[in-house]
């Protein structure tokens, strides 16, 4: 049965509203509206002016009076959604906003003379004032655009390339470019949209039974009412109801944190306490791990202070060092003194070969340089470098050629802030001018020590997760080569390298923090560490190859991958007994 609401047949029934010279009839509209298909089956580009002839109509109809005071505003807009076939109000509603924004004069529809653009072109334009909506249809009139560049007002942007605009996607990225230089304003919608992105927003996932999830949605029809505008709309309903509910049990979660705030915090402050004394008690274990070096066979043994690297808290500060190059070694040793007081750190990193490197040799010797540049004793470095570790009650690793009884070695030596060397490894494998193997002219001998040098590969492999200093010496080899410094750390992604001019001015320290405790729970990976570890926990969980390798590892060194293979074994010769 219809339920369309009755119209006033008889002309003395009929409403009519006038203005001065102007008589508008309701009749009159809406037979207006069903001639509106038939006219425009037969003109070229009717699907855009249709679209223009409809808006103009809902206008007239609107301003004359018919949606006001002949009809009310449902009944407006279930005739107009008949007559024009269209299935919803939104789609007519962008009609008549695009109609009246942009004049019957301005528009590019083909008709009076008036060349034609599409009506989409038109809905991109409709949000800006008279002016600029004439200068943006100018350009799609002419299909090509050339952007104005002044360094004084542009000053931030580089030089757009000439935009074709010949589609609407091109004048939606004119538009985008001109946005971005100040040309055109963003609109309201732009601004909240930018406004909301700056918003950090976390997706909770919680699990609940059928029941209670009804409980809930009747809760939220009884607080904001039901949302019947997508009724007849299965999904969109249920959407709708969905999102009523988060919105509910989000209200509800901050009204039961206003009424019980300060129990709350009390539960945080106390659960924060035991965080930090498990943080700072696993940190101390983890710390003299991460910092630990493999064992010298001819030096007595020395434990990392970890006290003094951690400060008492889970974070590590380490500097890394692209150094300013000289060629004697006092100078040397004083940009580093400088460069430590200048970078409070807990550990200071030099590069390879910072003193005693025969490269730096071979250069001065080409270029013609003074240097002192020579291979150094332990005790010299005991007393230069140690010094320094004491001085400034820090870690530091050196990276020199060391001199033993006549054997030289490419060495990198730790020193605790005590001054004391802690461990040291050597080089395995040496370029062919350093090799004393190959005849090389720095005379360098390689690790050789099968032992030795398997402790070194096992030392790295051990800790292959933790992120990895960059440090790196110039040689003053020139602009065209790059000198690297800074940190790398595929873990959390925090990764700050730096690419810089291989020239003997060039200089830079790198100081990052990062958490070693972070790095022995990759393991056994939980939310249990999660409050910890709450701002790397999101790189964390996106790095599934990692996790899944750190399992298999898992799985060789307890001996569960040899269990799990036995068993597939086992299982696959009863089956193929089975099929005999």
């Amino acid at each position: 049965m219809s339920t369309q609401p009755a119209l006033p047949r008889s002309k003395s029934e009929q409403l009519k509203f006038c203005e001065p010279a102007i008589c508008f009839s309701t009749d009159a509209w809406l037979d207006e509206g069903k001639e509106l298909e038939k006219y425009d089956k037969d003109l070229e580009n009717r699907a855009d002016l249709l679209q223009w002839d409809i808006g103009d109509w809902l206008l007239k109809g609107e301003e004359g009076g018919v949606k006001t005071k002949a009809l009310k505003a449902k009944d407006f807009q279930k005739y107009a959604l008949k007559i024009t076939k269209r299935k919803s109000w939104g789609v007519l509603k962008n009609l008549k906003s695009v109609a009246a924004n942009v004049e019957e004069s301005r528009r590019r529809d083909g008709r009076e003379g008036r060349k034609f653009l599409s009506y989409s072109m038109h809905v991109e334009i409709a949000k800006f004032d008279d002016e600029k909506q004439e200068e943006l249809l100018q350009i799609a009139e002419e299909g090509y655009h050339s952007f104005s560049y002044d360094p004084k007002v542009h000053a931030s942007f580089s030089p757009p390339a000439p935009q074709k605009v010949v589609s609407v996607s091109d004048l939606q990225r004119t538009i985008a470019i001109m946005q971005e230089r100040g040309e055109l304003p963003m609109t309201p919608a732009q601004k909240r949209r930018k406004e909301k992105a700056k918003e950090k927003w976390q997706a909770l996932k919680i699990r609940i039974s059928d029941d209670s999830y009804k409980q809930l949605e009747r809760l939220s029809n009884a607080k904001y009412g039901k949302p019947y505008g997508w009724r007849g709309r299965s999904k969109q309903f249920e959407r709708a109801c969905l999102q009523q509910v988060s919105t509910f049990v989000s209200w509800m979660a901050a009204e039961y944190y206003k009424e019980h705030r300060a129990e709350l915090e009390a539960m945080v402050a106390g659960s924060d306490v035991k965080d930090a004394a498990y943080s700072e008690e696993t940190s101390k274990a983890v710390v003299e791990k991460s910092l630990q070096v493999p064992k010298v066979p001819d030096s007595k043994e020395n434990k990392v202070d970890v006290q003094s690297v951690s400060s008492g808290t889970s974070r590590v500060r380490v500097a890394t060092s692209l150094p300013k190059q000289y060629w004697m070694q006092a100078q040397k040793l004083d940009w580093l003194d400088k460069a430590i007081a200048d970078n409070p750190c807990d550990l200071f990193l030099t590069p390879q070969e910072f003193v005693g490197g025969g490269s730096t040799r071979e250069w001065c010797r080409l270029k013609g340089f003074e240097t002192d540049d020579v291979p150094v004793t332990e005790s010299w470095l005991l007393e230069h470098v140690g010094s320094l570790g004491r001085k400034h009650g820090i870690h530091i690793g050196f990276g020199a050629t060391v001199n033993r009884d006549g054997i030289l070695t490419e060495d990198y030596l730790y020193y605790d802030p005590s001054g004391t060397m802690i461990g040291y490894s050597s080089k395995i494998a040496l370029p062919v001018q350093d090799s004393v193997v190959n005849g090389g002219a720095s005379q360098v001998t390689p690790e050789v020590d099968p032992a030795r040098a398997a402790k070194v590969i096992e030392f790295e492999s051990e800790f292959k997760q933790l992120p990895i200093a960059v440090t790196c010496n110039s040689w003053d080899g020139g602009e065209k080569f790059l000198a690297l410094v800074g940190w790398v750390d595929e873990t959390t992604r925090h990764t700050d390298l730096h690419h810089l001019p291989s020239t003997a001015e060039v200089e830079k320290v790198v100081v990052t923090s990062y958490d070693p405790t972070l790095y022995a729970e990759l393991e056994h990976l939980s939310l249990g560490v999660y409050g910890r570890f709450k701002p790397d926990w999101k790189p964390l969980m996106a790095g599934t190859m990692r996790r899944k390798a750190v399992r298999i590892e898992q799985r060789v060194r307890d001996g569960r991958a040899a269990t799990r293979l036995e068993k597939h074994v086992a299982k696959k010769l009863c089956s193929e007994k089975a099929r005999r």
